[in-house]
C-alpha cells in the first residue's frame, strides 16, 4: 500500500479520531504518511484550537507536512473560521481529492 486518506465526518468520536487516526500518524504506526486529511460536516470542531486534537494535527502539518484540510461550507455554516488551528486549508471535495490523489484508500469515518 502506497498511502491512504481519510475523511472525518463526525464529531462525536473524538477518542476514536484522536487514538486510532492522528496519534498513530504522529507516531509513524502506520508505516505509511497519509497523502491528506478531510474534515467535512461536525468533524470540523476537531480542527477548533481547544481541542486535544489540535496539538496531534498541528504535529501532522509541521513534521509530516500531510495536507488538512476543512470542508469549507461545514467551516462557514458553524462560523468557526476564527477558532480553528492554523495550518488548515479551507476547501471542498475537489481540494482534497487533488491531494489524496496517490491515496490507495481513502477511509471514511
Amino acid at each position: 500500500m502506497k498511502s491512504l486518506a481519510f475523511i472525518i465526518t463526525r464529531q462525536n468520536l473524538p477518542e476514536f479520531v484522536e487514538n486510532q487516526i492522528l496519534l498513530p500518524i504522529v507516531r509513524g504506526e502506520f508505516g505509511i504518511t497519509p497523502a491528506a486529511l478531510f474534515f467535512v460536516d461536525d468533524g470540523v470542531y476537531s480542527l477548533m484550537k481547544a481541542t486535544r486534537a489540535a496539538g496531534y494535527l498541528k504535529t501532522i502539518i509541521e513534521k509530516y507536512q500531510i495536507p488538512i484540510f476543512a470542508c469549507q461550507d461545514s467551516i462557514m455554516n458553524r462560523n468557526l473560521q476564527n477558532l480553528i488551528i492554523d495550518g488548515i486549508r479551507f476547501g471542498k471535495l475537489k481540494d482534497f481529492l487533488e491531494a489524496s490523489d496517490q491515496a490507495d484508500r481513502i477511509l471514511t469515518f
